[in-house]
């Protein structure tokens, strides 16, 4: 029987649910086991960013030390899967095995028998070259602030590869499309742990 609803793991923009565009139904902190978040090299001229060159782009990729990797779960209908999947189109879903997810609240009853997904990109691993949207990586850090608080900030930059990008500092006039307004402690958090590169 085909399930009413999914769950999709986010470890980037996806943690934010300032960023959805779907009426999904509910997210839920959780880590999974198996994967690490890594800086990949964004392909010129793919959809939003097709004006902006050398920009680097969030991705997950299995993970063998076997390690865990904090995000959120989000809960929504089937027939937003498609919305979604045009939204990821530089990555492939990928079905994650129920014992590789560690629910960190309360798991629902409607959870427990839906398939589990993850977007990981194919794409090439980020060189010294490129730099981060910073209005794309405010999206990201707030949702992890909200979510797990400072520790997440703290956590998503030491447990994320590689480290040293630039950043592009677009904050006042964002390129993201799914842009966000933070807060002044969000503001001073962020910026003490990313002044200038990651």
């Amino acid at each position: 029987m085909t399930s009413s609803i999914f769950g999709v793991f986010g470890y980037g923009s996806l943690v934010n649910s300032d960023t959805l565009r779907t009426s999904y139904i509910s997210v839920h902190r959780a880590r999974v086991r198996g994967w690490r978040r890594q800086w990949l090299r964004r392909p010129e001229g793919f959809g939003d960013f097709a004006l902006a060159k050398d920009l680097a782009f969030l991705s997950a990729s299995p993970n063998e030390n076997d390690g865990w990797m904090d995000g959120m779960i989000v809960l929504d209908s089937s027939k937003n899967l498609p919305a979604l999947d045009e939204r990821e189109m530089l990555y492939d879903r990928i079905e994650m095995e129920h014992s590789d997810v560690e629910w960190l609240d309360e798991i629902p009853d409607s959870a427990k028998s839906a398939p589990l997904y993850i977007y990981s990109a194919p794409s090439e691993p980020a060189g010294q070259d490129l730099r981060i949207l910073r209005s794309y990586l405010d999206a990201v850090l707030q949702g992890y602030h909200r979510a797990f608080g400072e520790d997440g900030v703290v956590g998503f930059l030491a447990t994320t590869t590689p480290a040293g990008l630039e950043i592009w500092e677009d904050r006042a006039t964002p390129l993201y499309p799914r842009s966000v307004v933070l807060t002044a402690t969000e503001t001073e958090v962020i910026d003490r742990y990313v002044p200038l590169q990651i």
